[in-house]
């Protein structure tokens, strides 16, 4: 079984700000985490490939920094990701 569990990177803090122009979020300087429903999705996949093997890979996209999140899965136990 091939299991695909798609994350993201979430600023750490509530205290972010927004472009006002673009509507995106300032991401210069500021600490970001997995988003924790993703964290969830992703220790779900662990105990199904636990209990129905597989293997687990990881998608996500953004700036370069999201390649953070993939690194962490990886570190958790994903088997491969993007």
């Amino acid at each position: 079984m091939n299991i695909l569990v798609c994350i993201k990177q979430v600023p750490a803090s509530s205290k972010v700000e927004v472009d006002p122009v673009t509507g995106v979020i300032k991401r210069d300087g500021a600490s970001c985490k997995m988003n924790p429903y993703d964290l969830y999705a992703l220790e779900t996949a662990f105990r199904i490939r636990e209990a129905a093997g597989g293997t687990i890979h990881v998608i996500s996209m953004g700036p370069g920094q999201a390649a953070d999140v993939i690194r962490e899965a990886f570190a958790m136990g994903a088997d491969g990701g993007t």
